[in-house]
């Protein structure tokens, strides 16, 4: 069922790319392009910068006793970017992600991680307003707590501290310093340590809505 809504989610979301690209091209190409000969992305591997943040929907996929629910939290951090050879380029994010799981049958009982998030990512700008980036990410977990009605336990010391995936994502700039982004991200390292490895097979995976600022270009403005 998650497997599906993902697939519909994500088959929704390149459509609406296409569909929204071409819109704000017709809106927004000709500020944007004049913004970018002004302040081009990656000229002479000029870097850009900026801030973060969004809403982020996560889950626990693999192995589980009871079916495990998608639960709401933030995430917050920085960006670079550049272009390679136009139109591919470069990004790379840090940021806090807190991720984790709710459980359908268990009342409010849920997980809750605290990652720091590294994503290094390959771009593809197919319209001059929307951009597809696709790359591996590096995640490192703070703590993780197992919360309840009557209980909140510290688990850190059960599961891994490294994690490994990948984040496919789409972004649409708005205005010149403004940019949404909707992106899927999904572990493959299990995060469970120790014995309980040999028993439980479980990943992280998570919905995230981004905004991004560019400060760099706003700086320049």
């Amino acid at each position: 069922m998650k497997k599906r809504f993902l697939l519909i989610f994500f088959g929704s979301a390149l459509v609406a790319a296409g569909c929204s690209g071409s819109l704000l091209a017709t809106d927004l190409g000709t500020h944007i392009e004049k913004d970018t000969v002004d302040t081009p992305v990656g000229e002479n591997n000029i870097w850009e910068y900026g801030l973060t943040a969004g809403l982020l929907f996560s889950t626990i996929e693999g192995d589980v006793s009871v079916e495990h629910s998608y639960v709401a939290d933030f995430h917050a951090g920085v960006f670079a970017q550049t272009d390679i050879f136009p139109p591919l380029g470069f990004r790379m994010e840090l940021y806090y992600a807190g991720l984790g799981s709710g459980f359908i049958t268990v009342g409010d009982s849920k997980l809750h991680f605290n990652y720091i998030v590294l994503p290094a990512m390959f771009t593809y700008r197919f319209k001059p307003a929307v951009t597809l980036g696709l790359g591996p990410y590096l995640g490192y977990l703070i703590s993780a707590r197992d919360q309840g009605d009557d209980y909140d336990e510290d688990i850190t010391d059960l599961l891994q501290r490294l994690d490994v995936g990948v984040k496919i994502g789409v972004y649409f700039d708005v205005s010149p310093v403004v940019n949404l982004a909707v992106a899927f991200q999904r572990g493959f390292i299990n995060t469970q340590s120790g014995e309980r490895t040999s028993t439980l097979k479980q990943y992280n995976q998570c919905v995230m809505f981004t905004t991004s600022f560019n400060v760099s270009r706003w700086l320049d403005r």
